[in-house]
C-alpha cells in the first residue's frame, strides 16, 4: 500500500472515531459550524486511547511503505548501474542495452558477444528476483 493510501486509510478511520467538534480539534477538524474554546478529545480516555491506537497502526504502516519505497530506488538504481557498466554494440536492438542518446548507432542487430549477453541475463535475472520480493507474480506479468 502507498504512502497515499495509508494516510487516506487513517483520515477515514479518524472520522470514524470522531472530534470533539472544536474549530481547533487536533482529531478532527469539523466542516460547517463549530466551536471556538479549544480541543477536547484529550479530555475523553476512550477517544484518547483510539486515536493514540490507530496513529501507531498507521504510523508502523507509513514506516513499512517508505522504506519500501527506499528499498525498491536502490534497487533500481544498483539495476541500471550493473547494466550501465556493460559494453553494447551500440545496435539498435541491443540484447544487452539500448544506445545512449546522441550516440551513433547501427540497425544490423545485436552484435554482442556471448559473455555480455550472459552477464546481463544473470543481472536481469538477480534484479528481478529482488524485485520479485516486492511485487510477487505481478512484475511478471502474470
Amino acid at each position: 500500500m502507498a504512502p497515499e493510501q495509508i494516510l487516506e486509510a487513517w483520515n477515514k478511520a479518524l472520522t470514524v472515531v470522531g472530534g470533539c467538534g472544536d474549530g481547533n480539534c487536533v482529531v478532527l477538524r469539523p466542516k460547517g459550524m463549530h466551536t471556538n474554546g479549544g480541543c477536547r478529545c484529550h479530555e475523553d480516555r476512550m477517544k484518547s486511547r483510539r486515536v493514540m491506537s490507530l496513529a501507531s497502526y498507521y504510523k508502523n504502516k507509513i514506516e513499512s511503505a517508505m522504506a519500501d519505497q527506499v528499498q525498491q530506488k536502490l534497487l533500481w538504481t544498483n539495476w541500471k548501474s550493473d547494466l550501465d557498466a556493460l559494453v553494447s554494440c551500440g545496435d539498435t536492438s541491443c540484447f544487452v542495452k539500448s544506445p545512449a542518446p546522441g550516440t551513433v548507432v547501427t540497425n544490423g542487430g545485436c552484435r554482442c558477444n556471448m559473455a555480455t549477453i550472459t552477464e546481463a541475463l544473470v543481472i536481469n535475472m538477480s534484479y528481478r528476483d529482488e524485485m520479485e520480493k516486492f511485487f510477487g507474480n505481478s512484475f511478471l506479468g502474470g
